[in-house]
């Protein structure tokens, strides 16, 4: 349901109506990157697809990152790609096109630069 009330949003702004005026939706500047998905394709979710990959990579990256910290390289990649398959498996991101998807890699970053800092 979230993908195809963002893509509407999205679809609503490039057509000049205005959010929270003339549209509402709860989850804020999200909407801009289906307004982008939208100017490339107006009736499918492949700009959003390849969104999704590149923020769930860069999220993979920083869990990486995170697990290296600790782990010696073999054991943070196997935790690294068991928690992403863990995480896209569960039911909250089944459907995908959910906010939580494009948070993931911030959250993981902040924990990340944290932990460093923590550890300097």
């Amino acid at each position: 349901v979230d993908g195809n009330a963002f893509f509407t949003m999205g679809k609503g702004m490039f057509n000049g109506k205005v959010p929270y005026k003339d549209l509402f939706e709860q989850k804020g500047p999200l909407l801009y990157l289906y307004m982008n998905s939208y100017l490339i394709s107006h009736d499918t979710f492949l700009v959003v697809y390849l969104l999704e990959v590149i923020s769930y990579t860069i999220f993979g990256y920083f869990l990486f990152k995170i697990a290296r910290t600790y782990l010696n390289q073999f054991y943070a990649l196997l935790a690294s790609v068991l928690t992403l398959a863990i995480i896209s498996g569960s039911i909250s991101f089944v459907q995908g096109g959910s906010a939580e998807e494009f948070c993931l890699p911030f959250v993981a970053s902040s924990v990340y630069f944290f932990i460093k800092i923590i550890n300097e």
